[in-house]
Order: structure tokens, then sequence, then C-alpha cells
């Protein structure tokens, strides 16, 4: 037990000493990586078809829904939160707006089980975070 425990302790240093070593372009970047796969994990859940599966199976797989469309909102309305409004001008309040209404409809598909609107959502992140992927690009090569 106590073993288990000072593994998970180091575990928790090694992310932060991680994070850390890369820039803040590079920390969004993995929380727009870790979005991504919430919701992409979350519009392949069997969640609306589990009729003929048994009790254990589908309390897994609804927990399994909802830790993933939780951890997705989480992290968008964290994106949303780390936002200077004041500084960032037109694309800080664009950006504003696209994550306010990503969240919005990231929670209503996830209490409506709309694996269909998540699977849009994912595309919309997708492509947010591949724009992240060039800011981190650019700052790494600042000649390109």
């Amino acid at each position: 037990m106590r073993n288990s425990l000072a593994i998970k302790d180091y575990s928790k240093i090694q992310v932060s000493k991680e994070a850390l070593d890369v820039s803040e372009s590079e920390l969004i970047l993995k929380l727009y990586e870790k979005s991504c796969w919430s919701l992409l994990a979350a519009s392949k859940s069997p969640i609306n078809e589990m009729e003929t599966l048994g009790a254990q199976e589908r309390v897994d797989i609804t927990a399994a829904f909802y830790e993933q469309t939780g951890n997705a909102l989480q992290i968008i309305i964290a994106l949303r939160d780390l936002l200077d409004l004041e500084q960032g001008g037109d694309i800080a309040q664009s950006l504003y707006s696209s994550y306010t209404a990503i969240a919005n409809v990231l929670a209503k598909a996830s209490r409506d089980k709309k694996t269909s609107d998540l699977a849009k959502l994912y595309s919309a992140m997708s492509e947010l975070k591949d724009a992240w992927v060039v800011v981190c690009s650019s700052e790494k090569n600042p000649s390109n």
C-alpha cells in the first residue's frame, strides 16, 4: 500500500517536471491533445447500445463516458479561463466565444448522450489543436 502511494506521488512529480520543461504554448497543446482524446473516446462509446449488456458493463461504460466528457469539458473551460481578454484583443474574444459555445454543446451532448455531436466537437477541437501545433512549431523554429 505504502509503495503504491509513493509510486503515485513520484509519477505526479514526473508530470510536474515534464510541465516545467515545455513552453506555455506546448502546455496548451497538451491540453488540446487531452481534450481531443477524451472527445474521441466519448464519441466512440457504445453508450446508446447497452441494452444487451450486463449491469456492471453498463455501469463501466456509463462511468467512462461521463469521465471522458467531463475531462473534455474541464479542459475547454480551463482554456477559456486562461485567455487574457484585455491583451488578446479580437482573437481572445473569438476564442472565448468559441470555447463557450463548445462547452455548451458538449454539456448538452453529454447529458443527451449524443455521440454524433461529440464527434463534431472532436473535429472542431482538432482544428484548434492543429492551429496550436503551428504556433508551437513557429516558436521552436522562428525562421519559418
